[in-house]
């Protein structure tokens, strides 16, 4: 038994000096104080929020946002035409605006986004006779409804 006491003993000790557990004891210990990401998660995101973040942070020269969630400001898709995109990849676009969003997308359970170039989007309208808007893919009528048996 006094071996079981003294391992107890020396877990605990190190379990407490060790620097993950003054991270986390600091953070509950500061529980009470308003932190930035706890403010962004209780505040509404939509539709004018992100299409204004995304014209800001990504010097975009068009952006369509629209809430598929019915209103509740959960699931969103964009159609993003920003020249910061010129030269870069899709994977490497999508992070760019990850990046921009950062804030916003923990805030919401559903983010898709088309990102294109100035030059793209102007070939695309050019192509189509108007233009194709964010993408819609799974949607019904551009909401997400329940599951359907």
């Amino acid at each position: 038994m006094h071996v079981e006491v003294q391992l107890a003993k020396t877990w605990m000790q190190r379990t407490y000096k060790h620097p993950l557990f003054r991270q986390l004891s600091a953070i509950s210990d500061d529980s009470h104080k308003p932190h930035a990401h706890s403010t962004m998660a209780q505040m509404s995101i939509t539709e004018d929020a992100i299409k204004a973040a995304l014209t800001e942070r990504l010097k975009a020269t068009h952006v369509e946002v629209q809430d598929m969630s019915g209103g509740c400001g959960q699931s969103f898709t964009a159609l993003i035409v920003s020249p910061e995109f010129a030269g870069k990849n899709s994977l490497k676009r999508h992070r760019l605006v990850n990046g921009a969003l950062k804030d916003e997308i923990s805030s919401i359970h559903a983010w898709s986004a088309k990102c294109m170039t100035p030059e793209e989007w102007n070939n695309e309208k050019a192509a189509t006779g108007g233009h194709e808007g964010p993408p819609l893919d799974g949607t019904e009528g551009g909401r997400v409804e329940g599951v359907k048996e």
